[in-house]
C-alpha cells in the first residue's frame, strides 16, 4: 500500500537570494525551481506536467532555458545590463518568483574602449570577492589585430598603433572580451 498525497502549488522559488545575481558576460548559470505547497513543503523533483512560463525585462541581456520537466532553469548572458526574469505557473500566474540579473564584463575598463594612436590602457580582471581590479596571473591576452592594437600577453597592457577596431581577448578558464577603437586625435 502507498500513501498517496494530492495537494496544489503555492509557491514557486528560483533562488533564495533577494539581491541582484551578478554574471559575467558569456557565462551561463543553472538554477533549480522548487515548487512548494501551503506547509513550505518542497514537491519532488521531476514532476511531468507542471507548466511554467517566463517573462524577461531585457532579453538581449540574459536568455534563459527551462529543462523538460521545468524544474530547472539556466540563465545564459547575452549582454550587459540588467534583467528583472519572472517565472509563474501557466495555469496560476499569480504564483510567481522573480530575480535580478546584473551582467558586466570581468575585463575592465568597461567595453567599448576609446583610444587615441599611440595611447595605452592596461586590462584588468574584476574580482569578485573584492570588486577590486586586479592583475590576471596566469592568464594569457590577445589582441585580434597587433597591427591596430598591441598587447603585453602577460600585463595586459596595450598601446594603440593604428587606427581601427581590435578586440582583447582574455583566456585561461575565463572567456572575455573586450573591443577598443583607436582613432587619430
Amino acid at each position: 500500500m502507498v500513501n498517496v498525497f494530492i495537494t496544489d502549488i503555492y509557491s514557486l522559488q528560483m533562488t533564495n537570494c533577494y539581491d541582484a545575481m551578478n554574471l559575467p558576460l558569456g557565462s551561463t548559470l543553472t538554477l533549480p525551481i522548487q515548487f512548494q505547497n501551503e506547509h513550505a513543503t518542497k514537491f519532488a523533483d521531476q514532476i511531468e506536467g507542471i507548466r511554467v512560463g517566463v517573462i524577461l525585462s531585457h532579453p538581449r541581456v540574459v536568455s534563459v532555458s527551462l529543462d523538460k520537466f521545468n524544474s530547472t532553469i539556466t540563465l545564459t548572458s547575452q549582454g550587459s545590463g540588467d534583467c528583472n526574469i519572472v517565472i509563474y505557473l501557466e495555469d496560476s500566474p499569480h504564483i510567481f518568483d522573480t530575480v535580478r540579473v546584473r551582467v558586466s564584463s570581468v575585463v575592465r575598463p568597461l567595453s567599448p574602449v576609446y583610444l587615441h594612436v599611440g595611447g595605452t590602457v592596461e586590462f584588468k580582471i574584476l574580482d569578485e570577492d573584492d570588486n577590486k581590479d586586479t592583475v590576471a596571473p596566469n592568464n594569457i591576452w590577445k589582441s585580434s589585430d597587433s597591427n591596430i592594437l598591441q598587447i603585453d600577453t602577460s600585463s595586459g597592457k596595450a598601446k594603440g598603433l593604428n587606427e581601427g577596431r581590435a578586440e582583447v581577448m582574455l583566456s585561461n578558464h575565463v572567456n572575455a572580451a573586450s573591443i577598443v577603437n583607436i582613432g587619430r586625435i
